[in-house]
């Protein structure tokens, strides 16, 4: 890929391939950070309550998450990954959330870290890229939770995800490492696959990762 296309990619994916990036450390293609405006942590009887409550300075389609593709948990935090929209396009949005227990019952904290992947800016920063299903997967990896923000243990695993429209997608594999699941989804009309691994080994850069399906 030439000097140009590179630049362009990067303009295209900073507005829209991952299109927030909320936490508190830099999690955003271009280093910004999206925080929450109060800054105050408050917890909720329900995870439909929690998320409708939260704080981001600029603010996710809130009221249109669907249905659960992912969650990961452990006693303090949860992570769960939605089906859901953003300005009437079809996404996959990620929150974080703190955990407690009040009197015996799970609370839930309005989301502390969110991001977000538009299906369709994704197609389309693809096409205009005229990158291979095999480089956006290696662009995944690369754009994708670079700081681990969303990992309940990032000292000692890499969780990665994507979506993918590769026809093959269910048996991926990177680096010689099997998904650890692949979920057919529809996104905007199109059969597609959202994929991750819970723990992605290498020592290799995702540009060198080999990528088969």
């Amino acid at each position: 890929m030439n000097q140009k296309n590179v630049a362009f990619l990067k303009i295209s994916l900073s507005i829209f391939f991952v299109l927030m990036g909320c936490s508190n450390t830099a999690e955003s293609l271009k280093g910004e950070e999206k925080k929450n405006e109060e800054n105050v942590v408050k917890f909720y009887p329900s995870i439909d309550k929690a998320t409708a409550n939260n704080t981001f300075s600029v603010a996710l389609d809130k009221d249109s998450l669907g249905e659960q593709l992912l969650s990961l948990k452990d006693d303090n935090h949860q992570i769960i990954f939605f089906k859901s929209s953003y300005e009437n396009k079809d996404t996959i949005t990620v929150y974080k959330y703190q955990l407690k227990l009040d009197s015996g019952q799970e609370q839930y904290s309005n989301p502390t870290n969110a991001t977000q992947i538009v299906w369709q800016a994704q197609l389309d920063s693809q096409k205009k890229s005229k990158l291979s299903d095999v480089e956006m997967i290696q662009l995944a990896i690369k754009m994708n939770n670079p700081k681990q923000t969303f990992n309940l243990s990032p000292e000692t695993t890499k969780l990665q995800w994507g979506i993918s429209k590769a026809i093959n997608t269910p048996k991926l594999k990177i680096d010689g490492q099997a998904a650890t699941k692949v979920i057919p989804i529809t996104l905007d009309g199109d059969n597609v696959y959202f994929w991750y691994f819970e723990n992605l080994t290498s020592a290799n850069a995702p540009d060198s990762m080999e990528v088969t399906f």
